[in-house]
């Protein structure tokens, strides 16, 4: 079962998620209301409407009500419990009623297979599958990218196809209440979604999870969405949770969500500050370049420990402790740059550089003129063939992982993690040093690097990032470019005019 629960997505909800989602999604129960869960697994979700339906529906009422629930799931086994967990809340709930449940045992992510339910359903409501289409088999990629317009990208999630199956089924006016990681609000991959919703689906409420952990023995940045199919609303209810209670953020009008940039899920008091400091200045991305940091994609292997230098040699230890001498024309001093603190690394690292003007070196003339590191590398081969899950390139198995940051990364810069609890922009020790594990602000020409250290680490980028990025446990904030790009860093125009040296007040 865990096999199948990790091939799946499968991540089932606690009941007090459930009720939150009906309580946002159901307007009524009556005896017509059709309610379908197109991934309902051991029926959390549809055990819950048939208590609701129980406890608000008279005795002649139920059995038409309960006759319009469906069920669908690829598994037979969780569709087996899912109709034990039915037949067991309807005893629960004093009903003395034999039902036929309507469970299908079908993959419903199959456009074809739809085609009977089409259009039928009030409500779609649910938890879809988690988990990357790469990770699926190649004939079922091929057919969800062939049959679902979300799922083209080739590196999006399942659950995103699930919203467009959802309005498949709904009926115009029909709702969609799902529990997904909130990954499609800040992410490039979303994109397609956010731009499907609002094309044409009005947003009835969202509610925002944050760093809060909803599942047992799963990491997720969860998120509520209620859609209403063919209907554009012009405001839409916002909550965030928050320390164990639902906040209600107030009516937040759509059109502050943009159908290109990362959502940001923020009352409009703060969506006017967040629109003020942007609107202000110069925005980062005017007057530094972002940069990510070196990605050998075997760190372990390039980067290593240096403790000395002698004879054109530099001393270092590998990641087993050993010494290791190697050609000091060959390495390059190198910070990881999510461990530095006051401009200093916690230890003195080298990186292997088989580089020369960006282009990766020849492997005989790498053999020829830096013979130490061939052998090093050599004994690592095995493990650097198998980056990319076994893809690398066996001629090119001494390049790094991703080349890029091969003259970027080098410079005058300041650095920052790739999460920050509070910002932490340093300034690199010399331009002669590249770093890893984080992100690099090179400022444009008559820029001072200490004006812009200081509006970087300001109380208002401090804010604006709670605002606008990516949550992880423990108060942890993403800093990565798409996040700090836009911060509008205080200018003054009358320096700028005069071509001279800029001065940027925190």
């Amino acid at each position: 079962m865990l096999g199948y629960k990790k091939k799946y997505g499968v991540v089932y909800t606690p009941a007090w998620v459930v009720d939150l989602v009906l309580k946002n999604c159901v307007r009524e129960y009556n005896p017509t209301t059709r309610i379908c869960d197109p991934a309902c697994g051991d029926g959390a979700f549809l055990a819950r409407v048939v208590r609701r339906i129980c406890e608000t529906l008279p005795a002649n009422q139920c059995r038409s009500a309960l006759e319009n629930i469906v069920g669908m799931d690829i598994d037979a086994a969780a569709l087996s419990a899912c109709k034990k967990h039915l037949d067991a809340t309807l005893k629960s709930c004093g009903k003395r009623l034999k039902i036929q449940w309507k469970l299908y045992c079908m993959d419903s992510a199959n456009r074809a297979s739809l085609a009977p339910f089409q259009g039928r359903f009030d409500y779609v409501i649910g938890n879809p599958p988690y988990v990357r289409i790469q990770h699926l088999g190649a004939a079922r990629r091929m057919r969800l990218q062939r049959d679902w317009a979300l799922a083209k990208r080739g590196s999006t999630d399942l659950y995103i196809a699930f919203f467009e199956i959802a309005l498949l089924l709904l009926k115009n006016n029909g709702r969609v209440g799902y529990i997904t990681p909130n990954t499609y609000v800040k992410t490039a991959a979303g994109q397609a979604l956010r731009n499907f919703i609002l094309a044409r689906h009005g947003i009835v409420c969202l509610i925002d999870f944050g760093a809060q952990q909803v599942f047992q023995n799963a990491t997720t940045y969860s998120l509520i969405t209620v859609l209403e199919k063919n209907v554009k609303r012009k405001k839409f209810a916002l909550y965030h949770f928050d320390e164990d209670r639902v906040v209600n953020k107030g009516l937040v009008s759509a059109a502050a969500l943009s159908s290109t940039d990362l959502w940001i899920l923020e009352s409009e008091k703060t969506l006017r500050e967040i629109a003020r400091i942007r609107g202000r200045g110069r925005p980062l991305k005017e007057i530094a370049d972002i940069h990510v940091g070196l990605q050998t994609l075997a760190d372990n292997v390039f980067i290593l420990n240096k403790i000395g230098a002698r004879n054109n040699k530099v001393l270092a230890t590998d990641m087993h402790g050993n010494e290791v001498q190697l050609e000091t024309a060959v390495t390059r001093p190198i910070l990881k740059a999510s461990v530095m603190k006051n401009g200093r690394d916690t230890k003195e690292r080298i990186v292997i550089f088989p580089y020369r003007r960006n282009k990766l070196l020849n492997e005989k003339c790498l053999q020829q003129q830096f013979p130490n590191a061939y052998r090093y590398l050599s004994r690592h081969k095995k493990i650097l063939l198998r980056r990319d899950n076994g893809k690398c390139n066996p001629e090119r198995w001494y390049a790094f992982g991703r080349e890029f940051g091969l003259s970027s990364t080098f410079g005058d810069k300041l650095l920052t993690s790739g999460m920050n609890k509070t910002p932490n922009f340093q300034i690199c020790p010399a331009p002669e040093y590249t770093f890893y594990a984080g992100y690099c602000v090179k400022p444009k020409a008559n820029v001072n690097i200490n004006d812009l250290l200081a509006a970087l680490n300001s109380a208002e980028m401090e804010f604006y990032i709670r605002c606008i990025s990516r949550d992880y446990q423990n108060g942890w904030k993403s800093y990565a470019k798409g996040f700090i790009q836009d911060y509008g860093v205080p200018w003054s125009a009358t320096d700028s005019a005069r071509g001279g040296q800029t001065s940027m007040r925190a």
